[in-house]
């Protein structure tokens, strides 16, 4: 591991993984408490055709993503407004429709390459300083709003309708959460890839819910236990040669296990 270390290219999925992943567990525990955990899920189908039309466009998978799936996150707000379906529903739609382009477009592209085979499962030890740069500064945005406007965001996630009563602009506020998770889906790419981006948005979340339901403490508690994830995934995927976004994943999962044996065990 010392050697490994001494490798920029480790460093840099370190860092990158330790910044996205406060993003993702952090973000994630609104959407958990909104039971909206599966716009990710969504969210991370549209991302698929929108890196299948970069690739096809010769362009950034990358840049070509957010803007794709920002439009979508919105989309899905207004079609459970005006459609009136409910949101399992309108989730549906768009990430079916999101998958259909995308093998679509991929086809076209002359079918799926090295490149959307890494955006699909997830290649954290490319990150360049770019990656870590951006990922950095949107975090901080996330991290800002949440302590400028955590009054609104806390009594929008636990009643929405009271909040709207209060006077709480509840459109804006779910408009911004919608094109955060939108970028932060499409960041999380990197780490565990658009099939297994989900599980950093929810798996944290649901682990610091088995020991505190306690907003704040939940809220640093998820960061935590997304950020041991990280580590221990990359540690064991330099150290036994196996893909850093499944050792990730099942790291949390053990994480949500052992979670759920200590809650139940103090009960």
């Amino acid at each position: 591991m010392v050697e490994f270390l001494k490798e920029p290219f480790v460093l840099r999925a370190i860092v990158c993984g330790l910044i996205l992943a406060i993003l993702l567990s952090g973000l994630g525990l609104f959407l958990v408490l909104r039971r909206l955990s599966l716009i990710g899920d969504g969210l991370a189908h549209v991302s698929f055709g929108g890196v299948s039309l970069g690739v096809l466009l010769n362009g950034s998978p990358f840049y070509v993503a957010i803007p794709v799936c920002v439009l979508a996150s919105i989309g899905i707000l207004k079609i459970i407004k005006i459609a009136r379906i409910h949101t399992d529903a309108a989730l549906g739609i768009v990430s079916s429709l999101g998958i259909a382009s995308g093998v679509i477009l991929s086809t076209i592209g002359g079918g799926f390459n090295v490149e959307v085979f890494n955006y699909l499962f997830g290649s954290i030890l490319s990150v360049t300083y770019e990656d870590v740069v951006a990922s950095f500064i949107f975090t901080c945005l996330f991290l800002s709003y949440v302590f400028l406007f955590y009054g609104e965001l806390v009594s929008t996630t636990f009643d929405e309708e009271l909040a709207f009563v209060e006077g709480v602009n509840t459109e804006r506020i779910n408009t911004v959460l919608a094109v955060f998770t939108a970028v932060t889906v499409v960041m999380g790419m990197k780490i565990v890839g658009l099939l297994l981006v989900t599980s950093l948005l929810i798996i944290p979340p649901v682990t610091s819910l088995q020991f505190s339901k306690e907003f704040k403490t939940t809220f640093f508690l998820s960061i935590f236990f997304g950020v041991v994830s990280v580590v221990l995934g990359i540690a064991l995927s330099l150290l036994f040669d196996v893909p850093a976004g499944s050792s990730i994943v099942l790291v949390n999962l053990c994480a949500l296990l052992l979670a759920i044996a200590i809650s139940r065990k103090n009960c």
